[in-house]
């Protein structure tokens, strides 16, 4: 027998006045540091630190505030007594087994206490103090320990959800009633900046206890994959009342605490990453939430509402657990009708939060609201970020997985520097034969996308196969194993070059193809050397300096390798002059970070000044795509006994892809090597690009391709300005 809306509301909403202040600390109880008390204090000596904790962090105002979200939440959905009565059951058998759990703590109040002569308006009450009850049990066993785990999911088991008694419809409300009580109860705390790593643990404790009442906790270690969108209770006649139950209590209270995230910015916090639990186990559909999910995103992110991102923009700092949680919510909620998810790609890659942008283009795989362009245009940026990352195993998976959902366009490139990549490694590892092995992988690709019927302009790569062969062999040449090369050039049906007019002739050939240094610079020009000497670095930039007019640029890149953290090597270069500097060697010594503060750190703070001169030149600081090259540098300068280089000190730096994008629709997905074909007539020669940049001496040829990358985003931009 249902009750109606105004009754209920008026029941619940007596609640705010009547709660008696005792019982505020129990919905942000414990907050208080684990060295105030080791794992075997007596329960009734936690409840009392959180008494005291209670006039510093949770006030009457959030108390009530807490209140009036359960009284909302439910406000407007018809509960039956019998419904609300079985809850408060429920919460009492939950209780009584917490204590059962914490025999030796002496003291602690039953919430059968908490009065008895109105279930409506006590049924909130006791979810508070159940909640306040669970934070307790699990800091008392430790809730990253087993034994805190099987405390916590034997006090729970009466609210399990799996498997359901469908012959009972209104215990199995009762239960979700519950659940849903406590979860709001556990999601709500008090933001604040004072004691951050008690609050980051009162939030972990908070986490650990939903995931024990959520069917799709951690404890049932449930992922997300491709094409996996089960639900959590098979759908047939018997249970889809509950489901509808499910989902008609998770979208109220999903609602009500979106909204209490956008009305209530400052004190008031709903965690995100709980809320997105709940919505992933109560909420079957999401489009109810879609709008004000949006607006939450929106502003959790800082995002601006015509939907373009630019990371060189200035923008509010947002933490990497905050963007999280926001990205967590719209992968679940999948709001794509009112934001694109390239837009949310691209700031997770920018956070380096590569896990998120992948849940990001699974939603959008899976969701009915986002159009195939969208969705290509996610995938698409999804790869590209991880390719420029130089995380080429992963950039090879992503295209895998997503190969019918714009990922065609990017598989044969990604799969073949991925090979290009582990044939590097695997030479120096002497594992020849895993060289077989990928280039069959790449022979594969092309395979597939042949018989796709894959035409793809942007596609930087004419003949794979056949290129792929020819680099193993010719990092092999340069590795001096000509044995091996000649087994395998012998089996793949080639000719392996290998006495010194033939290798001319190979050179030449490939100079014809590609960009060189002596069709750049003068003949006279000498290709620079990595400088390892800080006398060396100021002399190098000094004169590099006084080659710049008002206007000009410097073109930027880094290099980087898996044994070195940071940069492995900074390329700086104008149109006329270009320098190698050796970041490991230079950090190695006081004088060198000095050395590199003077010079890089000045010229991308626009501080430099040339001697002997009156001019203060200040060149605009230009790379490609260069994200991760700008955290290479400052892991660097961090690792260094003198810091030289601090991202947020960069005032006149400006990345050339967006430009460029805007120039011209066609370049917009293309890379740096393309680019240059488009504008110079031929590409950069990329077969450098995974070789050892940890390797001392670098080759004549890593030498060449490190300044021309650098030269590039020069005489990119010097374009762009005429």
């Amino acid at each position: 027998m249902g009750v109606s809306f105004a009754f209920l509301r008026a029941i619940f909403f007596l609640l705010v006045i009547s709660i008696p202040n005792s019982l505020q600390l129990q919905f942000t109880s414990i907050r208080s540091s684990r060295s105030a008390f080791q794992f075997t204090a007596k329960a009734n000596d936690i409840m009392e630190q959180s008494v005291s904790e209670t006039s510093k962090i949770s006030t009457q105002d959030n108390t009530k505030k807490l209140q009036e979200l359960l009284s909302q939440t439910f406000s407007f959905v018809q509960i039956s007594k019998n419904t609300i009565n079985g809850s408060l059951a429920i919460l009492d058998e939950v209780s009584s087994r917490v204590h059962n759990k914490m025999q030796e703590a002496d003291g602690i109040v039953d919430i059968k206490s908490i009065g008895n002569s109105n279930e409506n308006d006590v049924c909130t009450k006791k979810s508070i103090a159940v909640a306040g009850l669970l934070r307790a049990l699990l800091y008392h066993y430790g809730f990253k320990r087993g034994k805190g785990r099987k405390a916590l999911l034997y006090s729970i088991e009466p609210l399990l959800l799996d498997p359901i008694n469908t012959a009972d419809i209104h215990q199995s409300e009762a239960k979700i009633l519950a659940i849903t009580l406590l979860i709001t109860s556990l999601a709500f705390t008090n933001n604040t900046d004072e004691k951050l790593d008690e609050e980051e643990e009162f939030r972990s404790t908070s986490r650990a206890a939903v995931s024990g009442l959520l069917p799709s906790g951690r404890y049932q270690n449930k992922k997300h994959k491709l094409g996996d969108n089960e639900n959590n209770f098979s759908i047939s006649e018997e249970n889809i009342p509950i489901i509808q139950s499910m989902n008609h209590f998770g979208t109220a209270a999903s609602k009500n605490m979106l909204r209490l995230v956008i009305d209530s910015p400052g004190d008031n916090y709903i965690d995100l990453h709980i809320l997105t639990s709940y919505i992933r186990a109560f909420v079957s559909d999401t489009s109810p939430l879609m709008s004000i999910a949006s607006q939450v995103i929106r502003n959790q992110l800082h995002l601006r509402e015509d939907n373009i991102f630019n990371e060189n923009s200035p923008r509010p700092q947002v933490t990497k657990v905050d963007a999280a949680a926001a990205l967590n919510l719209a992968a679940e909620v999948a709001p794509w009708s009112e934001m694109p998810p390239r837009l949310l790609v691209d700031v997770s890659l920018s956070m380096n939060l590569q896990h998120a942008a992948e849940r990001i283009c699974i939603s959008a795989v899976q969701s009915s609201n986002t159009s195939q362009d969208e969705l290509h245009e996610a995938v698409q940026s999804l790869i590209d970020g991880t390719s420029e990352n130089h995380q080429y195993r992963q950039a090879d998976a992503y295209s895998t997985e997503f190969y019918d959902y714009g990922g065609k366009s990017r598989f044969a490139e990604a799969r073949f520097i991925h090979a290009c990549d582990t044939i590097c490694k695997v030479i120096v590892k002497r594992q020849f034969p895993i060289i077989e092995r990928q280039v069959e992988r790449v022979d594969k690709a092309f395979e597939r996308i042949q018989k796709d019927h894959i035409i793809n302009e942007e596609a930087p790569l004419r003949n794979g196969p056949i290129e792929i062969r020819e680099f193993a062999l010719l990092q092999l040449r340069e590795s001096n194993l000509h044995d091996v090369a000649h087994r395998l050039a012998s089996l793949w049906e080639m000719e392996y070059i290998y006495d010194e007019k033939d290798v001319e002739k190979y050179i030449q050939a490939r100079k014809s193809r590609y960009l060189q240094w002596e069709n750049i610079f003068q003949r006279d020009t000498v290709i620079p050397e990595e400088i390892s000497c800080p006398k060396e670095l100021r002399s190098q930039v000094e004169e590099m300096m006084q080659t710049c007019h008002k206007g000009d640029c410097i073109g930027f890149d880094v290099e980087w390798a898996d044994d070195i953290p940071g940069a492995a090597l900074l390329q700086l270069s104008t149109v006329s002059f270009a320098i190698l500097v050796d970041i490991p060697k230079l950090i190695e010594s006081t004088e060198g970070c000095e050395a590199l503060h003077d010079t890089i750190g000045k010229i991308f703070k626009g501080e430099y000044k040339c001697k002997d001169s009156e001019l203060h030149i200040v060149p605009n600081i230009v790379g490609f795509s260069c994200r991760e090259d700008l955290k290479r540098l400052s892991e660097s300068s961090k690792q260094s006994k003198v810091s030289w280089f601090e991202t947020d000190d960069i005032k006149c730096f400006r990345d050339i892809k967006p430009l460029l994008s805007e120039e011209n629709e066609k370049l917009k997905h293309l890379g740096l090597s393309r680019i240059c074909e488009f504008y110079f007539e031929k590409p950069l020669d990329k077969s450098e690009q995974c070789s050892l940049w940890s390797r001392r001496p670098l080759s004549e040829s890593q030498r060449i391709y490190a300044a021309l990358d650098a030269w590039a985003v020069a005489a990119l931009w010097t374009k762009l300005e005429q």
